[in-house]
């Protein structure tokens, strides 16, 4: 999935989001270093209220990733 997002959230608006889901915690994780090896972490891979983990990055490149998980309710 790939959305735009405004200026005050600290990317231009062409620049957009790219949205990825793994199937698990591990999975995510070695996704989300890889995509931060030269780049820059805006949120660090984490547990939150909302998923098992995610985090947010911007690579190497200067593109925008969201990594999650998604609910396993």
């Amino acid at each position: 999935m790939a959305s735009d997002m405004p200026e005050a959230m600290g990317q231009p608006v062409a620049m957009g989001q790219i949205y990825h889901e793994a199937p698990d915690v591990e999975t995510a994780q070695k996704i989300f270093d890889a995509l931060a090896k030269g780049g820059k972490i805006t949120m660090p891979f984490e547990e939150t209220f909302w998923s098992r983990g995610f985090g947010n990055v911007i690579d190497k490149f200067g593109l925008s990733w969201a990594v999650s998980i998604p609910d396993q309710a």
